[in-house]
């Protein structure tokens, strides 16, 4: 519950950027609605939020993706009806995701 707590503490950090803007670090789980969309080396996919937000979770060329076993993953291994952990930076209701975890 501690390391909860402190996950979503950090989700609502606010960071400064070198260019004088401003980074929304963000950390939400929850259900991906449908199966990713993917092409090249990245995609996206909806991910409903326990509140029941639905976010655009955007999938880049570095994103990491931790398969439910453990293992590395890809894009396509993001599926209608897992559950995600996703940590990233907010784009204004969209998130460029830095880490997916499946469960």
């Amino acid at each position: 519950m501690k390391a909860l707590l402190c996950a979503l503490a950090l989700g609502l950090l606010l960071v400064g950027c070198g260019d004088g803007g401003l980074i929304v670090l963000s950390f939400s789980s929850g259900t991906v609605v449908g199966d990713a969309n993917c092409r090249d080396a990245g995609g996206d996919f909806s991910l409903r939020d326990q509140g029941g937000l639905l976010l655009l979770i955007m999938i880049e060329t570095d994103t990491t993706i931790v398969r439910a076993n453990g293992s590395t993953g890809e894009c396509t291994d993001v599926r209608a009806g897992a559950t995600a952990e996703v940590r990233g930076i907010d784009h204004g209701g969209r998130i460029s995701a830095r880490d997916v975890t499946l469960r």
